[in-house]
């Protein structure tokens, strides 16, 4: 009888074994002491997680989800595959805060992969340009995203409109070759 119980025993515990896939995720671990490379490699057994954040250009990764304690920060991303929050590289893009001037617009480096930027208008045109995507900028349906160096500028907007503006030139010219 014991035999047998051992052999249960046994059982269960190869059992436990082959289904334990190393469940466990590796995740790149850096802080400011690492500049722009990817940091170390962390085996984190206990998360399945890995987040990664930018405070005062420098970026920060490790194991587990997006926290309080360990992101202080609201650009922080959570991802789950293995070396998911590896150092972004970075692109260039304009920064503008309602400038109506472009001469007021400052270039800086960011690390969303992409540039955003958008116009309104109040009396005058303001536009408005930084890192990352639109979110939270829906309600500007001229918010547009890019994602090469400083292709977030005013002139792009200026080749918008120029773009449809000769796009109606070239229909009023068909236009009157018609009639």
């Amino acid at each position: 009888m014991l035999k047998k119980q051992l052999l249960i025993a046994l059982a269960f515990l190869l059992a436990g074994i082959a289904v334990d896939s190393g469940a466990a995720i590796l995740c790149y671990s850096r802080d400011q002491s690492t500049g722009v490379a990817n940091g170390t490699v962390d085996d984190c057994p206990s998360d399945l997680a890995c987040y990664l954040y930018t405070k005062e250009k420098i970026s920060y990764a490790g194991c587990g989800r997006c926290t309080e304690e360990n992101t202080e920060d609201h650009n922080c991303e959570s991802c789950t595959s293995d070396y998911c929050n590896d150092w972004p590289s970075l692109i260039g893009c304009f920064y503008a805060k309602s400038e109506t001037k472009k001469e007021n617009w400052l270039k800086i480096s960011c690390n969303k992969k992409f540039c955003y930027s958008f116009n309104y208008t109040i009396g005058a045109t303001y536009y408005a340009a930084g890192c990352g995507n639109c979110s939270g900028y829906e309600k500007f349906d001229t918010c547009r995203v890019c994602s090469t160096d400083y292709c977030n500028s005013a002139t792009a907007f200026s080749a918008d409109k120029l773009q449809f503006v000769a796009g109606g030139f070239i229909i009023l010219i068909l236009q009157s070759w018609i009639n």
